[in-house]
């Protein structure tokens, strides 16, 4: 059954109302053609996150999702910020993928505890972001998907962090690493990017660009009449459920005096 009327980001593409074009283009750029970098654009709640989501399913590749979003009242992003919640991200991947480790374990600033991967974030002994994709780039024989989810508070970053050329390292050298970057703020979005600065480590480099428009109003009553006619199933169903319930509360007692007339 279609949950249309969630507020939660959809997963399923049978959950994604009238994003077909869109998620066609997520999934050539990402899959087909292989590009090292596409771009989610878009206003706010207009289904960026929900489409990067069934793309990832769609393509059935490993990815690791790192949303962004969570730093949004935060004045600056740490590098402790970022790579503990990569830290978080990639455990859960090998938990899917317990041979990754393997490929992590002899990086300079990861620690192996169990099944567990830690990252240093500290001094001169903090993990390299570049090691972590050239092992991610050995491992992954059919590529990785890395998401950047409202990559636009990067922006913040202080205390010497850049993430900008380390993607252009991946880019230019690691093939089976995929960035999909996302943004709703998209002036401030270029402006990390800077892909129109000479001096930008991204100056130049070709990307895919998929930008999410709001629904048009035939779009939007399209969409609240199969929310209607959903939310019509499902008070169906539930009744159907309600009757049996109660039918079979009517069957117990009526078994329970049963039993207790043959008892007397």
């Amino acid at each position: 059954m279609e949950v249309l009327f969630d507020l939660r980001p959809k997963d399923t593409k049978s959950d994604l109302f009238d994003r077909e074009i869109e998620l066609s283009k997520v999934i050539e750029y990402v899959g087909r053609l292989g590009l090292p970098i596409t771009l989610v654009l878009g206003f706010r709640r207009v289904g960026k996150s929900s489409l990067i989501l069934v793309a990832i399913r769609e393509l059935g590749l490993p990815s690791i999702y790192i949303d962004l979003r969570k730093f949004e009242e935060r004045q600056y992003l740490s590098y402790r910020d970022f790579v503990l919640e990569l830290q978080r991200e990639v455990n859960n991947l090998t938990s899917r993928f317990p041979g990754l480790i393997d490929f992590l374990r002899n990086i300079s600033g990861v620690s192996i505890m169990g099944n567990q991967v830690l990252f240093s974030w500290k001094g001169s002994g903090r993990v390299s972001l570049a090691s972590l994709l050239d092992a991610l780039n050995d491992w992954a024989s059919n590529g990785v998907v890395i998401v950047f989810d409202e990559a636009q508070e990067l922006v913040k970053a202080r205390g010497g962090f850049n993430v900008l050329p380390v993607l252009a390292y991946a880019y230019d050298n690691l093939r089976r690493i995929r960035f999909i970057v996302s943004g709703s703020k998209m002036g401030l979005l270029y402006r990390f990017l800077r892909i129109r600065d000479p001096e930008s480590p991204l100056f130049g480099r070709a990307m895919g660009v998929v930008e999410l428009s709001p629904f048009t109003r035939d779009q939007a009553v399209e969409f609240l009449r199969r929310v209607s006619r959903s939310w019509v199933l499902s008070l169906g169903i539930l009744m159907l459920c309600m009757r049996g319930l109660a039918a079979s509360q009517v069957g117990s007692r009526t078994l329970a005096l049963g039993t207790m007339n043959i008892g007397t």
